[in-house]
């Protein structure tokens, strides 16, 4: 991995250079044009949404560009900032709060080693973190979004509807006879068949819609800046590819019913488009199930 470093003490980037050049690829910027250009606004460095980014970054320059005002109050910094100094105790703590930093060392008090050492922990630190919120916000089996990240995505995008009209769809899904999956042929297949369904769903949907499973069986997508059409269109894809699909399993067949909505300017609450889908999941199971009702 790559860690950037903005600073102009010479000391520090040698003591930089002999303590992590040989375990990270290093990137030096010489200006604070460059350091903005990359992480600031909409030019964010190109990252996967995982990776841990290093930034080393001089103490004096970050108070004296106030980099903190770049970004928006309560938006997440797009990198974990170690601020760099000669002495802790010459600092201005108040403003090292504020700064969201984590770390911060005084290059000339530790060893290279010491150095090594505090940005592997860092590093470790940062992908332990990750875990811990990939279990809190996604479902471990599929892979996609579980119950709680689906409603606060839900809860976002009404209120978003409410200040600024822009529309967006929302479809709930059931796989049909799903409980006589696990029963008959145990519940490794079930998890197999819960698996391939999210698959099919992300391979036919676009990035920016949201996939959730919300249930044991059942799923939820949030279709922004869509209308019924084209929402019903995608919806059709995912129950023939699953219906498809199973059929080529000799052992097990599986068909899917779903309920599809439009935001309106009549509901109130975001749950009322829940309440709303489900009496149309309801009742496409009630006409004989496999099939999309909106």
């Amino acid at each position: 991995m790559t860690i950037f470093v903005l600073t102009e003490n010479s000391t520090h980037i040698e003591k930089i250079k002999k303590s992590l050049g040989k375990h990270f690829e290093l990137s030096f910027m010489n200006s604070m044009d460059k350091f903005l250009k990359l992480f600031s606004g909409n030019n964010n460095v190109e990252l996967e949404a995982d990776e841990c980014v290093v930034v080393l970054l001089e103490y004096d320059l970050y108070i004296k560009y106030n980099i903190a005002s770049y970004f928006k109050k309560d938006e997440i910094i797009p990198f974990s900032p170690v601020l760099l100094c000669d002495n802790v105790g010459d600092t201005d703590l108040s403003r090292v709060l504020d700064t969201k930093t984590s770390l911060m060392m005084s290059l000339n008090k530790i060893s290279n080693k010491e150095l090594l050492i505090q940005i592997q922990l860092l590093i470790h630190n940062f992908y332990q973190m990750q875990q811990i919120q990939n279990y809190a916000f996604f479902d471990l089996l599929t892979k996609i979004g579980n119950r709680r990240t689906f409603m606060k995505n839900l809860e976002l995008y009404f209120k978003h509807y409410q200040h600024h009209k822009t529309t967006f769809c929302l479809a709930m899904i059931d796989l049909d006879n799903f409980k006589s999956v696990n029963d008959n042929f145990g519940h490794l297949k079930g998890d197999e068949i819960l698996a391939i369904t999210a698959n099919i769903m992300q391979n036919n949907c676009r990035k920016t819609d949201m996939i959730a499973r919300v249930g044991g069986e059942e799923f939820a997508i949030i279709f922004p800046q869509t209308e019924l059409k084209q929402a019903y269109e995608v919806l059709e894809r995912i129950r023939s590819c699953v219906e498809r699909t199973t059929e080529e399993d000799e052992s097990v067949r599986v068909t899917m019913s779903a309920g599809l909505v439009k935001v309106r300017e009549d509901y109130k609450e975001y749950t009322d488009l829940i309440s709303n889908v489900d009496l149309l999941l309801y009742k496409a199971k009630d006409l004989g199930r496999n099939r999309i009702c909106m």
